[in-house]
């Protein structure tokens, strides 16, 4: 599809995907990682695993300073997982996200992260709801993904029901509906669209239509 090398040749690039929960950005954030061979960070998983770690009476405090592999490491991620995909953490995150201090730690954590992806890559994708506004506002990329919230439950209800057999439709309709409430309206860092985000509505397109869809405005980018 699309090589690394055609892209911003000789420096580090960075691209923020923001956008509301079951949009589609984790999907295709990941997607073009892997097209371009750059770097991933799924920032709302340090805000799963920040969560998961209060609950099960971790101190967050304790993480400042650490690096994103650290941070990772410091839960088995995979034994964890059905529990921090879970609505419940979910909603735990969010309320985190209103903390001044957790902010602070997480986000010098991405920003290293970003300035620095390694060797081995020569950029990196970083998804989460302020990547573009807060976490990396020069970044060289900035993609918001979205969708209609009935798009949304229909996506996660199908993910979330072959784990969770008893959860309803509207459970989860709810669910994003104060997600994305709590997102959009706290005080520090709300999910806001800034006027130099380009807009990937995914509520008619396929995954691989909206990954064409901002491949193309990179290379549009790249060349203008």
């Amino acid at each position: 599809m699309v090589a690394s090398d055609r892209i911003w040749k000789n420096r580090k690039i960075i691209i923020a995907v923001d956008g509301p929960s079951s949009s589609g950005k984790g999907t295709i954030a990941k997607l073009l990682a892997n097209q371009l061979g750059y770097a991933y960070l799924d920032t709302g998983l340090l805000y799963r695993i920040a969560a998961y770690r209060k609950i099960h009476g971790g101190n967050t405090e304790v993480l400042d300073g650490l690096l994103v592999d650290d941070f990772m490491t410091s839960l088995d991620i995979k034994e964890a997982e059905i529990e921090l995909r879970s609505d419940v953490i979910g909603q735990a995150a969010s309320e985190m996200a209103k903390s001044a201090r957790v902010r602070e730690i997480l986000t010098k954590m991405q920003r290293k992260f970003a300035r620095n992806p390694g060797a081995d890559h020569s950029g990196v994708v970083l998804d989460g709801r302020d990547i573009g506004t807060v976490v990396i506002p020069d970044a060289d990329v900035k993609l918001f993904i979205t969708a209609d919230l009935e798009t949304r439950t229909r996506r996660r209800f199908q993910t979330l029901k072959q784990t969770n057999p008893g959860i309803s439709f509207e459970q989860i309709h709810r669910s994003l509906a104060e997600r994305d409430k709590q997102d959009r309206s706290r005080e520090i860092a709300p999910l806001t669209i800034a006027d130099d985000y380009v807009i990937i509505d995914t509520s008619k397109d396929s995954i691989e239509e909206s990954l064409r869809k901002a491949i193309d405005i990179i290379l549009d980018k790249q060349l203008g």
